[in-house]
């Protein structure tokens, strides 16, 4: 288990919004308030600090953002500037998009990270990583910076192509505080 002052958390929140009509996906109001807002109200007693992951200026950030240099890469491109730029050593990675993180949740991840493991990640079916909402070290970026060079843009890849020891949280485990799976759920637009 890795202590909060160690543990940030950086929310990708650097599309382009094509999908949404121009609208940034964290901007977009759920149940009275936008998505970021409520991803901090739950982030910021977990960690020691919240940053953003985008890819253009923000000037609607709250929170410290971190400049993501890749265009047309997707989310591998929030995590490895996440994890190269992130001010703590462990970083939980989520979805400018999710906006029903459940605390519990994050405890769960945070009571399996922590050396010798490389990440901590919740797996569907004991197949699919979820790689926007796991737990890295920083000593991930190069892995995350080496797929992107080789054209590899899969974010899930990096938790299962690029060596990474990775300590599972298998769906049924996450269905024991989060029953409805609510913090891997993305928006719909």
């Amino acid at each position: 288990m890795i202590a909060r002052n160690q543990l940030g958390a950086v929310v990708l929140a650097g599309g382009k919004a094509q999908r949404s009509g121009g609208v940034i996906a964290s901007q977009t109001p759920v149940e009275g308030r936008t998505v970021i807002e409520r991803q901090l109200t739950i982030l910021k007693p977990k960690v020691g600090e919240v940053e953003i992951s985008v890819s253009a200026p923000a000037p609607w950030s709250r929170v410290p953002t971190i400049l993501d240099n890749h265009d047309d890469v997707g989310p591998l491109a929030g995590i490895e500037a996440a994890l190269r730029y992130a001010s703590r050593e462990w970083i939980l990675i989520v979805g400018g998009d999710q906006a029903w993180l459940v605390p519990d949740a994050i405890d769960l991840l945070v009571a399996r990270a922590g050396d010798p493991f490389d990440a901590v990640a919740v797996r569907i079916a004991y197949a699919t990583p979820t790689p926007l909402f796991a737990i890295y070290h920083r000593r991930c970026a190069k892995q995350a910076a080496a797929r992107i060079a080789k054209g590899q843009h899969d974010a899930a890849g990096l938790l299962t192509d690029e060596g990474l020891t990775v300590r599972w949280v298998e769906d049924y485990e996450l269905e024991s505080v989060d029953p409805e799976r609510a913090s891997l759920r993305k928006l719909e637009r």
